[in-house]
């Protein structure tokens, strides 16, 4: 899946189109994992992904990345209002009661955002722009959004493109 993801970022990158890339990761599924046990835990992890693709457009790109992260490429998004809503209603999504292992689980998700513009170096670089952001989410209390911006990318020492010509 994740070869999936690079080779569908990096053609997105390539021809131009406007693309955010959102990073999902579940707050404290560690905790979730070790008390109901990791066939339960994976359960969950599947009932999310299932969610997060049947709620995406038709032309988004939606699956998991690894562990309990999930990516989503949102096409043609044209301000960071209609970015952060989308966003905000994964968030959603993401935190519809599930049942698992006889339990009614609430969870909530921590989602860091970086869009694809001219000059964008690579698929990792942007994926890697969203981690920053979705990091920064959790550090602020999980269960938000956190768009990656210059604030951002310079409290984390990362440099610009134009820093780099």
């Amino acid at each position: 899946n994740r070869r999936a993801l690079i080779r569908e970022l990096t053609e997105r990158i390539e021809s131009g189109r406007e693309t955010a890339v959102m990073v999902i990761d579940l707050d404290r599924f560690k905790v979730m994992n070790d008390f109901l046990g990791h066939a339960s835990g994976d359960r969950l992890l599947v009932t999310i992904a299932d969610r997060l693709r049947t709620s995406v457009r038709a032309h988004d790109f939606a699956g998991r990345l690894g562990g309990d992260e999930f990516v989503v490429l949102a096409d043609a998004v044209s301000n960071e209002f209609d970015l952060m809503a989308s966003a905000y209603r994964l968030l959603g999504v993401i935190g519809e009661p599930t049942a698992v292992g006889g339990q009614r689980l609430f969870h909530t998700a921590s989602i860091g955002v970086a869009a694809v513009g001219s000059g964008t170096p690579s698929a990792l670089d942007v994926i890697g722009w969203a981690d920053v952001a979705m990091y920064a989410a959790k550090a602020r209390g999980g269960h938000q959004v956190v768009v990656f911006d210059d604030e951002l990318r310079q409290s984390t020492g990362l440099r610009s493109n134009l820093e780099l010509q």
